[in-house]
């Protein structure tokens, strides 16, 4: 009799910092700044936005760029490294999404959901793009039950 379960291809990802993401964020929170200065809101308010702007941003940056190396093993659970070295093991959610040249991938751990958005420049080998999106493509229900 046959396994209900389907084995997954195992992945070994090492990803780096995408200079498009960085200069889109910084891009994105720069025009946020300048829309909380060129209003006709009160001067407290308009600093208080500028600051709920910037944690906002310092946040996004920090979780855009926390995992440096993204494992599958064969039974579909993942593993992401972060930048001190952690290992977390992690379950792929159904909101992850894959676009033609964007990856949102929403993993829960133990600890806090991890949110990664992924372009080409976010990988440190272009095949890697190829091979993670070719597993997210054919295996997309086993990876969500695993």
């Amino acid at each position: 009799m046959q396994s209900s379960k389907k084995c997954v291809q195992p992945l070994d990802i090492k990803l780096k910092r995408s200079t498009l993401l960085a200069v889109f964020l910084y891009v994105i929170t720069l025009l946020a700044l300048l829309s909380c200065w060129f209003n006709s809101l009160a001067i407290p308010v308009q600093l208080l936005s500028c600051v709920a702007v910037l944690l906002v941003a310092i946040k996004c940056y920090q979780q855009l760029f926390s995992i440096q190396k993204l494992q599958l093993k064969k039974n579909g659970i993942w593993q992401l490294t972060n930048t001190k070295g952690e290992l977390v093991t992690a379950k792929l959610l159904k909101t992850s999404t894959v676009f033609s040249s964007i990856l949102f991938l929403h993993f829960k751990t133990n600890h806090k959901p991890v949110q990664l958005l992924l372009v080409k420049s976010s990988f440190e080998n272009p095949q890697n793009n190829r091979s993670l999106r070719l597993v997210l493509n054919l295996y997309t229900e086993t990876l969500l039950k695993a």
